[in-house]
């Protein structure tokens, strides 16, 4: 997991790994970003991927953060 941490630190791959915050306005790290569009979902997917290459192991972020956003999807429909 510190892996992902110093890479949204990173120069090279923060356009990636952080987002601004629709709700704040700040530069938050994308596995705390709740997706808004379909272009979200593809730079998750993307910064996944990217997150593979570098650290050759499971992150332990992927799982967390899509059961994060289902709730939040169904929370926000009631």
């Amino acid at each position: 997991m510190q892996g992902t941490l110093l890479m949204a630190q990173d120069p090279e791959h923060a356009d990636l790994m952080t987002v601004t915050s629709p709700f704040t306005g700040n530069k938050i790290n994308r596995f705390t970003h709740i997706h808004q569009s379909t272009e979200d979902l593809r730079n998750k997917v993307k910064m996944q991927r990217l997150c593979g290459q570098k650290t050759a192991a499971c992150f332990q972020r992927c799982v967390g953060m899509d059961a994060f956003h289902a709730e939040q999807y169904i929370l926000s429909r009631r």
